[in-house]
């Protein structure tokens, strides 16, 4: 009788292991899919994780991508004239979700064309997002670079404009030869 107990709870202890193993990986596994930050392109726009982003299309609208070429000198009156790059950001889950955009250089266009010479500095670029006060783009160098940090409800959507242009007063001999290549970077944050 004595080695049928020890078999039996030999048995048990290997059926609890597998089922505490199996458990674990399901965790693991179930967390990881809920966490992670995917990005697909669904033809509507660009979903990030929960979170969504539209751009809009129009002859000047480049998606993610911004460019400062025309690198005249402007007051903020006239900079917050001026068209800005257009996307709409939507939660599709049930559950508020906080964001930040984020703007960084566009290396790959920065290396594409050569450029990294006759990149304007950041302290001459002012820029606003929807109805903000104008910054320096520099000012936000110490926070990552974000221009707005925000939360959307439940299957909440917001439009956005962010407008880029180069504050009154700059140099125009360095202006004249020198541009801004940047990227939008949506982000998913707690």
């Amino acid at each position: 009788m004595e080695k049928e107990e020890k078999k039996i709870i030999k048995h048990s202890f290997g059926l609890l292991f597998v089922s505490v193993l199996s458990f674990t990986l399901l965790m693991i596994g179930g967390s990881y899919a809920y966490m992670r930050n995917d990005v697909a392109n669904d033809g509507s726009g660009v979903k990030l994780g929960v979170l969504k982003v539209s751009y809009k299309e129009g002859v000047n609208d480049t998606g993610d991508i911004i460019e400062l070429s025309t690198n005249y000198p402007s007051t903020d009156t006239e900079g917050l004239t001026r068209s800005g790059y257009q996307f709409t950001l939507t939660n599709t889950s049930n559950h508020f979700q906080n964001y930040a955009i984020q703007v960084v250089n566009d290396e790959a266009m920065i290396k594409t064309d050569g450029c990294e010479d006759t990149l304007m500095p950041l302290s001459i670029l002012r820029y606003n997002v929807n109805d903000s006060a104008p910054r320096f783009l520099s000012d936000t160098e110490k926070e990552d670079y974000i221009l707005k940090r925000g939360t959307l409800g439940p299957n909440e959507s917001e439009d956005f404009q962010i407008r880029l242009w180069v504050m009154d007063g700059a140099d125009e001999n360095i202006t004249l030869n020198q541009h801004y290549h940047g990227k939008l970077v949506i982000q998913e944050t707690n």
